[in-house]
C-alpha cells in the first residue's frame, strides 16, 4: 500500500512511504483481528456441557495440592528443586499449577516405590 505525504514545507516534494513487504495489507489486518461469533453463542451451552469441558484435566493451584497431600509450601518447593515433585506448569503470570492427572500419577508412583522397597 502506497501512501503519499506532503510535508509542511511547500518546497519539498511529496514522499511515498510503502508498508514493508512482510506486513499484511491494512484492510486485511483490521478484519482478521476481529472474532467471528457463532449465532448460537456460548450462552446456550448447558450445564452438563460446561462440566464436561472442565472435567478432562483441571489445573490445581499449589494451595489445593498442598491441602490434598498435607505438606508445607517449603517442603513442596524443596521437592520441586530436587525434581521429586509432580510435574508443574508455570503460567505467564508466574503462578504454578499442577494437572490433576499429574498429581494422581505422581502419588501412584510413590505408592509403587513404597511397595517395592
Amino acid at each position: 500500500m502506497t501512501i503519499l505525504h506532503s510535508h509542511a514545507n511547500p518546497h519539498e516534494r511529496a514522499t511515498a512511504h510503502r508498508d514493508p513487504p512482510h506486513a499484511p495489507a491494512r484492510t486485511q489486518q483490521r478484519t482478521r483481528g476481529r472474532r467471528q461469533h457463532a449465532p448460537s453463542g456460548r450462552h446456550n451451552r448447558t450445564a452438563s456441557a460446561i462440566e464436561q469441558s472442565a472435567a478432562p484435566d483441571p489445573l490445581l493451584t499449589i494451595a489445593e495440592v498442598l491441602g490434598e497431600i498435607k505438606v508445607a509450601r517449603s517442603t513442596f518447593d524443596t521437592w520441586r528443586s530436587l525434581g521429586c515433585a509432580p510435574e508443574c506448569i508455570k503460567l505467564p503470570n508466574g503462578q504454578i499449577r499442577v494437572r490433576r492427572c499429574a498429581l494422581e500419577s505422581w502419588l501412584a508412583a510413590l505408592i509403587e516405590m513404597t511397595e517395592a522397597s
